[in-house]
């Protein structure tokens, strides 16, 4: 079997969401894979460090 991995990005802006009460841009990240993909904390947390600062290059550009 090819290994998955499925992600899934959604983009709301600022007139269309809120963060703590204030309109703010939001983009949220869902990846669906299994779980052995993030064997522990280190390694779910480099990956969300990676992809918050290629959403944050992106939004500058």
């Amino acid at each position: 079997m090819t290994p998955n991995v499925v992600g899934h990005l959604v983009v709301s802006p600022e007139a269309q969401s809120y963060v703590g009460g204030q309109h703010h841009s939001l983009a949220v990240v869902e990846v669906k894979v299994p779980s052995v993909t993030f064997p522990n904390v280190e390694v779910k947390q480099a990956f969300v460090s990676e992809v918050t600062d290629i959403i944050d290059r992106l939004k500058t550009g």
